[in-house]
């Protein structure tokens, strides 16, 4: 996944010193890995709104998670305290929440489907890959569709014209309108800024500033 930052080496340096994944730096492009996943930043012009990233931690491990998130950064909540998140009834998920570079709303995601539980104490090297992507479109409804019919990735759960989930337990593409806010703090809109995905789909989309591309080689 690629995207812009207006600070690459601030960017870089809360990947590496407070959540303390590997980063790479060359030149004036930064690559973090998460797992079997990478998060390439770019330096960009300041943009509208912000990014709605998850990551996928082992199943059952979400109160370690939390305990060693909250030692680096804060949780965000609904301003009701919460700070500890159910997902649908068919996700199976829970989540905490916490701000990343440039306003972007990070989520460390169980999925308590997968079987990858852990039997010792959580650490980095348990954020398993990139697990959600947000990003907001005119028609979520129709962006659903066109992904249905162009790359056969599915809907997930029942679809709504306000939230609109298409993939599986493995990885989702999280549509949502370019209006609304992301939760919990409900005060950021989705990013107006380019957003690259490379994945193992059929063929390339664009879709606004969002991309969609295949791996070379595929």
């Amino acid at each position: 996944m690629q995207i812009t930052a207006t600070d690459v080496p601030g960017a870089a340096h809360f990947y590496s010193e407070t959540l303390e994944l590997p980063v790479e730096l060359d030149g004036d492009r930064a690559s973090v890995h998460i797992g079997d996943s990478t998060l390439t930043m770019l330096p960009g012009h300041a943009y509208h709104g912000a990014h709605h990233i998850a990551f996928t931690i082992p199943a059952g491990s979400l109160a370690a998670a939390k305990e060693w998130l909250s030692q680096r950064v804060t949780l965000q909540t609904d301003g009701q305290w919460h700070d500890e998140f159910d997902c649908a009834p068919n996700w199976q998920a829970r989540s905490i929440y916490f701000t990343g570079p440039d306003n972007a709303v990070l989520e460390l995601i169980e999925r308590n489907t997968l079987d990858n539980r852990i039997d010792h104490p959580f650490g980095v090297d348990d954020i398993r890959h990139l697990s959600e992507v947000g990003f907001g479109v005119s028609d979520v409804l129709e962006t659903q569709r066109l992904m249905h019919d162009k790359l056969g990735l599915p809907p997930f759960g029942e679809p709504s014209p306000g939230f609109g989930p298409v993939g599986d337990h493995d990885g989702l593409f999280i549509l949502v309108p370019s209006d609304i806010t992301w939760r919990p703090e409900n005060r950021i809109p989705p990013p107006a800024a380019p957003t690259v995905v490379t994945a193992d789909v059929p063929t390339a989309l664009e879709i606004g500033e969002f991309y969609l591309i295949r791996p070379l080689g595929a």
